[in-house]
């Protein structure tokens, strides 16, 4: 990791810094249309750059890799999150997002109005093999409460994947600001 890495931006390092070690990430290519700069941030003592993965074009569903620098332009962290990518991919939907939207509202059982509603035609990375997929997220408004991630797959309808990342709690405790000792002047 050590290893000085030369580049004309922070983008250029990282970028290099992935096609000198490739085969550890299982990168097939490191340029534009295999990694899309997310973000780039230059701090106090490290430097940090983030990149989406990509398949032709279209994003990987949560496929992601960050690099950090230190000051000496030396690579001191790779976090990855990229996704092997196996089989044939269709390169464009059958099913469009509209149809693909109200199956995945039917599936989450959403019947009344949405506080959120994104969508994006996301690569999914199966078990078996990679599969195009609409990807949505939904917040209903009343019931059934959530915040819905659901993948249909697009060229057949299938729901792929279906996730409520919500964190619902039933209980009592505890808040201290910022800290039970220091709330204590301990």
């Amino acid at each position: 990791l050590r290893q000085s890495v030369a580049g004309t931006s922070l983008e250029a390092m990282a970028r290099a810094y992935l096609g000198r070690h490739a085969s550890t990430f299982a990168l097939a290519a490191v340029d534009d249309s295999a990694l899309d700069l997310q973000a780039s941030r230059e701090g106090k003592a490290v430097d940090v750059v983030r990149f989406r993965q990509l398949a032709f074009g279209i994003p990987v569903y949560r496929g992601a890799i960050a690099v950090s620098f230190n000051r000496r332009g030396e690579p001191i962290y790779a976090a990855s999150d990229l996704r092997p990518l196996l089989g044939t991919i269709e390169s464009s939907p059958s099913v469009a997002a509209r149809e693909a939207r109200q199956v995945a509202i039917a599936h989450v059982g959403i019947s009344g109005a949405l506080t959120f509603d994104r969508s994006e035609l996301v690569v999914f990375p199966g078990a078996d093999r990679a599969r195009l997929a609409w990807w949505f997220h939904l917040v209903p408004y009343g019931a059934p409460n959530g915040d819905w991630h659901v993948l249909v797959d697009a060229a057949t309808g299938e729901v792929l994947r279906s996730e409520n990342t919500a964190f619902d709690f039933d209980g009592t405790g505890r808040s201290y600001m910022p800290d039970p000792l220091s709330s204590a002047h301990v």
